[in-house]
């Protein structure tokens, strides 16, 4: 990026919030640069979602901005969304400013397309439940995620 000030990449992110405003999110549930701390096995993981929908009480939708293939970065996110947060979000999406893919956590099925069709408006976001995964599942997705990170 051009002198790394990263001046392009938050000038995206805040085109993206803009999207969800124009869905119906509230700023009060738009949260920039949601800071996520992920231990395990002793080593510990600590980075920054561009954009979280939360508010008080649970997690409905986890982004992550990838300016290149998004593909690549769809296990890593549902890992993310399944393994660290609790109760685990309904959505994921991971976009590059443009296209996207949305997640839907509990099976996994992902659709793809331009970023703005695939942001669902916000009454209808929260009336999806936050999907629930037995211990031992969350356990496997914890240590695909520690895969992911440590890009092992």
């Amino acid at each position: 990026m051009p002198g790394n000030d990263f001046s392009e990449v938050k000038e995206i992110i805040l085109k993206i919030k803009a999207l969800f405003q124009e869905k119906g999110y509230p700023e009060e549930v738009l949260r920039l640069y949601f800071p996520v701390e992920f231990s395990f096995q002793g080593l510990k993981f600590s980075f920054f979602l561009p954009l979280v929908v939360k508010n008080s009480q649970r997690v409905f939708l986890i982004l992550d901005y990838k300016p290149s293939s998004l593909s690549s970065f769809e296990r890593g996110l549902l890992a993310l969304a399944r393994g660290h947060f609790v109760p685990s979000p309904p959505l994921s999406l991971i976009t590059n400013g443009e296209e996207a893919i949305k997640i839907e956590v509990e099976s996994g099925k992902t659709t793809k397309g331009p970023l703005k069709s695939l942001i669902s408006r916000f009454e209808e976001l929260k009336n999806l439940e936050n999907p629930g995964f037995p211990e031992e599942r969350v356990e496997k997705e914890r240590r695909l995620l520690y895969i992911y990170l440590s890009g092992g």
